[in-house]
């Protein structure tokens, strides 16, 4: 509460270590986000976690390169 709203945007926290949160981010991203782009153009999202997998930091390089 009192925070600015980031429109288009979706945040998800958790820790990326764990089997299923990883394959729900990596899911997300590949799947979901697709759909969320082609309805909203300017959308973004932000995932954070501790402990990413290699699998998930070479995507997000692949993402912002």
């Amino acid at each position: 509460m009192g925070r600015k709203k980031i429109e288009n945007s979706v945040l998800w926290l958790g820790h990326m270590d764990v089997h299923t949160n990883k394959d729900a981010v990596l899911y997300f991203w590949r799947e979901i986000f697709p759909l969320l782009q082609q309805q909203y153009p300017q959308a973004h999202m932000t995932f954070v976690g501790t402990a990413p997998p290699k699998e998930i930091e070479e995507a997000a390089s692949r993402m912002t390169t």
